[in-house]
C-alpha cells in the first residue's frame, strides 16, 4: 500500500513499531529466528499488511482515500487469484 500521502502514516509508524517491540522476543521464539533484524523484517512481512488494513479501515477518511481503495482492489484480486489456486493438498 502507497500510503506516502497519507497524513496519518506517521502515526502508523509509531504504532507498528510499538507492537513489534512488544511481541518480537515472542515471534523470535516461535518462529526460530536468532537474531532480532530478521524476526523484525518476518514480522513486518507477516502482519504489516494486515496492521495497515486494521489501521486504515478505521480511519475517518478510508472510505475517500483513493490510496486505501487501490489496496482494498488489489487484495481482493490476490485473494481471488488465490481461490482459483488453491494450495495443493498434501
Amino acid at each position: 500500500m502507497n500510503l506516502e500521502n497519507c497524513p496519518y502514516m506517521q502515526k502508523l509508524n509509531i504504532s507498528q513499531a510499538i507492537v513489534a517491540q512488544r511481541h518480537i522476543s515472542r515471534h523470535k521464539w516461535l518462529n526460530h529466528i536468532g537474531d532480532v533484524g530478521p524476526a523484525l523484517e518476518d514480522f513486518f512481512n507477516k502482519y504489516g499488511p494486515f496492521m495497515r488494513e486494521v489501521y486504515c479501515e478505521a480511519c475517518d477518511f478510508s472510505k475517500v482515500c483513493d490510496e486505501y481503495k487501490i489496496y482494498l482492489k488489489r487484495q481482493e484480486e490476490r485473494y481471488k487469484k488465490e481461490a482459483d489456486n488453491p494450495l495443493p493438498k498434501k
